[in-house]
């Protein structure tokens, strides 16, 4: 029984995150031009890129005629050099990752050192501050976290800072409680 609910919980996880795609999917090729943050980080969004995706479809179609030749009828000799060529430059997200790393330091080299320059990033840490830990200082002795005290603690944490929510305060006294 539990297996059985743990599947059927993964499978509603994994068809919300695979609706999720389609919409993102059909949203993006729905727009007239390439603006979408699905289009942002392609390089090859230029003419001779499309040239080259358009091509493959006719270059495949030929390329089939001939290892049926080869292959299935044997009218022809077998010529395997070739058949994996490819017109379309394929990234790996990887790739991707390290053209952006690569631009983030030609900018950096680019720009004077007097100038400022606002580069996020990727996975950037949220610092608490010393009034936000004073706030938060009285819960880190509670043995189970106490729900009562959360709206009054979020309402005060809003008014210095901007971004936390119960899910970050709960993270925070599982974090650095002192009664582990």
């Amino acid at each position: 029984d539990k297996l059985y609910i743990k599947e059927e919980r993964t499978i509603k996880s994994q068809k919300e995150s695979l609706w999720k795609l389609i919409s993102d999917l059909s949203n993006a090729f729905s727009q007239p031009d390439l603006s979408h943050e699905l289009f942002l980080n392609a390089p090859e969004l230029h003419e001779a890129g499309f040239q080259y995706l358009f091509s493959c479809y006719d270059e495949g179609i030929g390329c089939l005629y001939k290892i049926l030749k080869q292959d299935v009828y044997k009218t022809k000799t077998r010529d395997v050099k070739g058949r994996r060529a490819c017109n379309v430059v394929t990234y790996k997200w990887q790739n991707l990752l390290e053209m952006d790393k690569s631009k983030i330091k030609k900018i950096k080299k680019q720009t004077p050192k007097t100038g400022i320059v606002h580069i996020k990033k990727l996975h950037q840490k949220r610092q608490t501050t010393k009034e936000e830990r004073n706030i938060l200082d009285p819960i880190l002795s509670e043995k189970i976290f106490p729900n009562d005290k959360l709206p009054n603690l979020l309402s005060q944490l809003n008014t210095v800072s901007t971004g936390w929510t119960e899910s970050h305060i709960k993270i925070f006294w599982r974090n650095n409680r002192i009664n582990k």
